[in-house]
Formats: C-alpha cells, sequence, structure tokens
C-alpha cells in the first residue's frame, strides 16, 4: 500500500470515529439539558448558594458539551477534506 492511501485511510476511519464520538456526545448532551431541566425546575427561585452552584454547574457542562461537539465536527470536517486531497 502507498503511504497517501495509507493517509487517506486513516484520515477516513478518523473522520468516521469522530462523527460518531460527536453523535453520541449530543445525545448525552441532549438527555443532560432535560433532565438538567428538571432540576432547575425544581430548584425554582431558591437562592441558596448550593442551588445557584448546581444550576452554573449543570450549565457550564451542557455548554462544554455543545463546545466539544463543535470542535470533534470540525476535526471530522478537517480530516475529511485531508483525506480527499490526498
Amino acid at each position: 500500500m502507498s503511504q497517501a492511501f495509507e493517509l487517506r485511510t486513516e484520515l477516513s476511519e478518523l473522520a468516521a470515529v469522530t462523527d460518531r464520538a460527536t453523535g453520541d456526545l449530543l445525545s448525552f448532551k441532549q438527555a443532560m439539558a432535560e433532565r438538567a431541566s428538571g432540576v432547575f425546575e425544581a430548584i425554582g427561585g431558591t437562592a441558596t448558594n448550593t442551588d445557584r452552584e448546581i444550576v452554573q454547574l449543570l450549565q457550564e457542562a451542557i455548554r462544554a458539551a455543545d463546545g466539544a461537539a463543535d470542535a470533534l465536527a470540525a476535526a471530522s470536517h478537517a480530516c475529511s477534506d485531508y483525506a480527499n486531497q490526498v
């Protein structure tokens, strides 16, 4: 096998794995957001430091999952583009 073919194959496989991870992460984020919504409702307007901390941590985790999914999608796209150029 040529080196270019091996590189193209590895890049394509990496893009596929990254696509699956992106989908898994987005599913996780959706499930987490749905469950967090229930927590937000249960906490309601309470103003204890612990309540605010829990809400903040859940919101940060949801944003982090979104950011990670975006980064994975970008990596997958870059791998696919590069594989097509090799």
